[in-house]
């Protein structure tokens, strides 16, 4: 498979028309340095420091609104999306077994596929602008995601434990609970802290679209062609993603320990 990754990027190249002289031209050097220059120095919004601050919350509570929401779909749909525990030990699954699990396949599928703008333009059409929307079309996007990555490490975990505590004659729901609960946790809330990181800085996409937050604020200016503003704009985005990056890292560290 690796050998295709060269000729596949050839073919993009081709493919795209990219032209190598392009991005060194005196064209492309003289508004390189016009936009730089507009760029620089930053500059507040009209209503300040303030103003700023609040679309920075804005994004904050729309990125955690928006996991709330897709911890909720990867609680109802992961258990279900996780290949059938008959198949995995190679003996065919039940057919209502099977099919709840292609149905939460299916539906993780079509959550991420679709992209978080389109849900949010979705979101707009019933809702107002606001913190909802984005939240709403973030986390039904990350829900696809989440969902996906906690059903596969489900698939991986260790069943001998709880087999043995079946054996044992603890009963089905105990059993699961103390053996497969805590691993099942952990990986849950190891791709959450994972994904709020990124979906902290995809509160910008859903923002171009009218949602509330440092994306909305980044769009209207950058229509304004207000571009020291927009510079004070990435900076406080770039500020809000690595504290919860920073966060998120500590929080990872002190569950290791």
């Amino acid at each position: 498979s690796l050998g295709l990754v060269g000729p596949a990027l050839v073919l993009a190249w081709w493919w795209s028309g990219l032209s190598p002289a392009g991005l060194v031209s005196a064209r492309t050097r003289e508004r390189t340095g016009r936009l730089l220059s507009d760029l620089w120095p930053p500059a507040l919004p009209d209503g300040g420091l303030r103003e700023l601050a609040s679309a920075a919350a804005d994004t904050v509570a729309m990125a955690v609104l928006a996991m709330a929401l897709a911890v909720l779909v990867t609680l109802v749909a992961g258990p279900w999306a996780a290949r059938p525990r008959a198949d995995r030990r190679g003996g065919p699954a039940s057919p209502g077994r099977r099919a709840l699990w292609r149905t939460a396949r299916l539906l993780l599928l079509v959550l991420r596929s679709v992209p978080p703008t389109v849900w949010a333009v979705v979101a707009l059409l019933a809702l107002f602008p606001g913190i909802l929307p984005g939240a709403l079309a973030l986390g039904l996007y990350t829900g696809g995601i989440l969902g996906r990555l906690v059903a596969e490490a489900w698939e991986t975990m260790d069943l001998g434990p709880r087999d043995a505590l079946r054996n044992a004659g603890v009963p089905r729901a105990a059993a699961a609970a103390v053996s497969l609960g805590p691993p099942s946790a952990s990986h849950l809330l190891t791709y959450t802290l994972y994904r709020f990181e990124i979906c902290v800085r995809d509160t910008a996409v859903v923002g171009v679209v009218g949602a509330a937050g440092l994306g909305r604020l980044l769009n209207e200016r950058l229509a304004a062609f207000d571009f020291p503003v927009v510079t004070s704009v990435l900076l406080a985005s770039l500020a809000v993603s690595l504290a919860v990056e920073l966060t998120g890292r500590r929080v990872r560290r002190l569950l290791r320990d």
